[in-house]
């Protein structure tokens, strides 16, 4: 088996299949701008998620079936660029809460440390203890502790979440596209069947060759 042959089985193996009646079943209901605009259907991508095994590696590919008479290859390209488009904004909306949610864990951590420091500092330069100097001691030390308690929490365990899905919308991003239509699906599932004939029909006459061999020896 060649390099080009091993690389389509893969790819078939790592592939997402779908049927649509046109192209408007991948965008909204609701919408009825052209499809360079229009905004894609939350059914479809859920949808196309759903069926993605988080098991794969590497690319994949999500194949689109259409009757041939409905296929437009200029709008074909423009889906593919609108899906693709799609997966890039949910990507950066993700990125951005990431990085919105590392620059609160920095500030709480950085205000924790100046209460701590403030803590510090009346208590070095109070001549003597007052209640005024305890009270404000009382306050400070927790809201310390809480400001770099959920800094920490912030800037390490909560963008943990959102980069996993951002991983997750990667793939999407750059995964491959492909429209083919029923007739070429219906050919290829037929193309197969003779294949997998061929092989059973050879291994069936090596079979029989072996026992007619066996036979032979016996005589």
């Amino acid at each position: 088996m060649d390099n080009q042959q091993e690389g389509k089985i893969a790819r078939m193996m790592n592939s997402i299949s779908l049927a649509l009646d046109s192209y408007d079943d991948i965008f909204s209901d609701f919408d009825e701008s052209s499809y360079s605009k229009r905004i894609i259907s939350d059914d479809f991508t859920r949808e196309i998620e759903k069926r993605y095994n988080e098991n794969r590696k590497g690319e994949f590919e999500v194949v689109f079936s259409l009757p041939q008479k409905v296929r437009s290859a200029k709008i074909e390209g423009m889906v593919k660029k609108r899906i693709k488009d799609h997966y890039k904004s949910k990507l950066k909306e993700v990125e951005d809460k990431v990085k919105k949610m590392k620059n609160t864990g920095v500030s709480r951590i950085a205000l924790g440390i100046f209460l701590s420091l403030v803590e510090v500092a009346i208590r070095l330069n109070a001549v003597n203890s007052s209640i005024f100097v305890e009270t404000l001691e009382i306050l400070l030390i927790p809201a310390a502790w809480f400001s770099v308690w959920t800094g920490y929490e912030h800037f390490f365990d909560g963008p943990k979440e959102f980069v996993e899905r951002g991983e997750f919308y990667r793939k999407f991003e750059k995964a491959e596209y492909k429209f083919v239509s029923e007739e070429e699906i219906a050919a290829e599932i037929a193309k197969a069947a003779q294949d997998v004939l061929k092989v059973e029909q050879k291994t069936e006459n090596k079979q029989e060759a072996k026992a007619q061999e066996k036979m032979e020896e016996r005589k």
